[in-house]
């Protein structure tokens, strides 16, 4: 049977951290965590076409496993332009799924979202057609833990922003995951675009700093070499940015919260 041309979006991921993910764990081998990170994965997918229920006759969610790639190819089966274009919203729900588990075991994902026209069979593991070939080429283009959009999905969402209500879930989703950041690419390119922001970000200050720190603690178990360093400090950064924590003010907080909470303790002890 010949496989149908789709159109949506392509989410390509290279899998980083595994040398480090496997050094603290020697006894497990990349086979039994890439394993354990594909039934993640699928479950991750279910979860979400569960919390779709009543959409998934419109929109399909293929998942590929290439070497040490993930490929995520969301389609829609109506071929209304603004259908396909809004499923935007419901990768970046896929993809908050995971990528922040994922983090904290140690397991971190770079890649790229394209927008267009693909083949993608998930019984075979193929996939081909002209968004598959942007996101291949844009995918490990960054040094950095993230997620870019190619200029083929930048420019999808530059549209949808000027053609939909501001009210509505979308736009909401867009304006609260997706941020024009000045990214960190491996070679001189200059190309501004959208980055995923790939963690909740808390409204108050006390889980701002325990979010950071929650960040911190799994990066200080990384071994580092020269070579590797600034794609870390240009994740943290972005982790900063994005966060806009206040590091004095957090630091008056928690010392206001120590000194309560050894307060409640003496009178506890006193009483």
């Amino acid at each position: 049977m010949k496989n149908k041309t789709k159109h949506g979006y392509v989410l390509m991921l290279d899998v980083l951290g595994f040398r480090e993910y496997v050094s603290k764990q020697k006894h497990l081998s990349f086979f039994s965590i890439w394993k354990e990170l594909r039934k993640d994965i699928k479950n991750s997918k279910n979860t979400l076409e569960n919390k779709l229920s009543g959409y998934e006759n419109i929109w399909h969610l293929d998942i590929l496993f290439l070497s040490d790639t993930l490929v995520l190819c969301l389609s829609c089966k109506d071929e209304n332009q603004r259908l396909i274009e809004s499923s935007i919203g419901h990768l970046i729900l896929t993809i908050e799924s995971f990528f922040m588990y994922n983090f904290k075991r140690g397991v971190f994902f770079r890649g790229a979202i394209s927008f267009g026209e693909f083949i993608c069979d998930e019984k075979n593991n193929i996939a081909m057609g002209d968004a598959i070939d942007e996101a291949y080429e844009w995918h490990d283009s960054t040094d950095w833990i993230g997620i870019i959009l190619t200029p083929s999905a930048k420019f999808t969402i530059d549209k949808i922003l000027l053609t939909s209500e501001s009210d509505s879930f979308l736009i909401k989703k867009i304006s609260s995951k997706l941020v024009n950041y000045n990214v960190p690419f491996k070679t001189s390119l200059n190309f501004p675009t959208y980055s995923i922001v790939w963690f909740e970000i808390p409204d108050d200050l006390l889980g701002k700093g325990l979010l950071y720190i929650d960040i911190l603690k799994v990066l200080s178990g990384l071994k580092y070499s020269q070579s590797t360093i600034n794609k870390y400090m240009n994740t943290v950064v972005f982790v900063e940015k994005q966060l806009g924590l206040d590091i004095d003010e957090y630091k008056k907080l928690n010392t206001r919260m120590i000194y309560e909470l050894n307060k409640i303790k003496s009178n506890e002890c006193n009483s």
